[in-house]
């Protein structure tokens, strides 16, 4: 039988730096312990045994899903956007404050070669901004649920229970922000339901800006969860709250660990007679003490999206291309883009049969046009792109009402 206990219970569940106050960083632990998610669903969670390429960079398209109660709660796009840029700097290991990291681990600290976007186009092909917003009659939505046992679903995640639909989430990361007790929590593959699988931010620990409180404000909350919707758990185990130095994380380059460490702790300090990776991104610390993730969470992480991994849709969605064709499409092969990844110039030539005029336009992950041209095929042959800043962009080019898009890597 799953049943949620009451605040009194979640309050009293252990989050702790020898002795000190529990904490609402990270609701996971809490709803395994309840019976909502299954302890051995976690641990059956199968990790193929390969990994993609390491040079092989993945992109996630995003969907945000405002649910709110409050109008406060109806975040900007501006915070949403910062959250993303977030994301992107801390899987990047772009993230100005690696400097944090102690030298012990120094060498440990990866980059994870995954990016995120906000999805352009939704799951019937239609433009999107990638952000949906719905207005909720239930105040703290996140924490609400209706049924019981097998039958209980969290209300944040269905329209019909006054919060909002999940997208397609084999194709989708499906990010509900909504008033919660907890800061967030995440699904790991195969943990949840479905239509609830991806993860919940409360609007005051989303993106670096507007809402965002200190010392929450670093986006972290939303790196850590993202954290768990790609296979990590917490480094003092995935079964439950709190370790005893015999339960793992399943990563042998994260020290075993035993206390579960709040706001900025003092280093070193050590649990199971090794130094605590107290930077950690799984941690529970304050956003300005956490700031990398390890190289075998990198291989851990990339491994969901192998063949048959519980994430291999992503690789094939078209959440982050600025249009899905339909009979509409110019020949791809037509064009060619070099080099790519690129830096400073990219060079494209557009082999089309006839001299129609092409409008050529280029985004970021935000949706944002970056650059825009209209040429005929046979004057169009290079674009200064040194003033953009690494990453993934997207071309579209149209011709007549044919269209097609290329996605492109811009080297920092």
């Amino acid at each position: 039988m799953k049943v949620i206990f009451s605040l009194s219970v979640l309050l009293m569940v252990s989050c702790f730096l020898s002795g000190q106050s529990t904490s609402n960083r990270c609701g996971n632990d809490y709803y395994t312990e309840s019976g909502y998610y299954s302890t051995e669903t976690i641990l059956e969670t199968v990790v193929p045994d390969v990994a993609l390429r390491d040079d092989e960079l993945i992109t996630i398209p995003v969907v945000v899903h405002i649910v709110w109660y409050d109008p406060s709660e109806n975040i900007p796009n501006a915070q949403i956007e910062s959250q993303i840029d977030a994301l992107n700097a801390d899987f990047r290991m772009l993230n100005a404050d690696i400097n944090i990291v102690p030298n012990e681990f120094a060498s440990l600290a990866s980059d994870i070669n995954i990016e995120f976007c906000l999805a352009t186009v939704d799951p019937n092909g239609n433009r999107t901004s990638g952000i949906t917003r719905t207005k909720t009659p239930i105040d703290g939505i996140g924490d609400k649920f209706t049924g019981s046992g097998d039958d209980q679903k969290r209300r944040i995640h269905y329209t019909a229970l006054d919060g909002r639909d999940a997208w397609d989430t084999k194709s989708y990361l499906n990010i509900w922000v909504g008033k919660s007790s907890f800061l967030g929590f995440g699904c790991q593959p195969g943990l949840c339901k479905e239509e609830e699988d991806g993860i919940v931010i409360s609007p005051t620990a989303f993106g670096t800006t507007c809402l965002a409180n200190a010392p929450y404000n670093l986006g972290r909350t939303t790196t850590h969860e993202v954290g768990h919707y790609l296979n990590l758990c917490h480094p003092w185990g995935c079964e439950s709250n709190g370790g005893n130095c015999v339960k793992s994380d399943q990563v042998s380059d994260t020290p075993m660990q035993s206390i579960i460490y709040l706001n900025c702790p003092p280093y070193p300090l050590s649990s199971c007679e090794s130094n605590d990776l107290t930077v950690n991104f799984m941690q529970y610390v304050d956003d300005a003490c956490m700031a990398m993730f390890t190289q075998e969470q990198k291989v851990r992480m990339r491994s969901v999206f192998a063949e048959n991994g519980p994430r291999e849709g992503i690789l094939s969605s078209t959440g982050c291309a600025l249009i899905t064709p339909v009979n509409k499409t110019l020949n791809d092969d037509a064009i060619v883009i070099s080099p790519n990844p690129a830096k400073g110039c990219i060079h494209i030539d557009l082999n089309f049969d006839n001299s129609a005029e092409v409008a050529v336009r280029l985004f970021n992950t935000l949706g944002q046009e970056v650059y825009a041209i209209n040429t005929n095929p046979q004057d169009f042959r290079s674009i200064d792109i040194s003033s953009l800043s690494g990453g993934i962009y997207f071309f579209l080019f149209e011709q007549g009402s044919q269209f097609t898009t290329k996605k492109i890597i811009v080297d920092p």
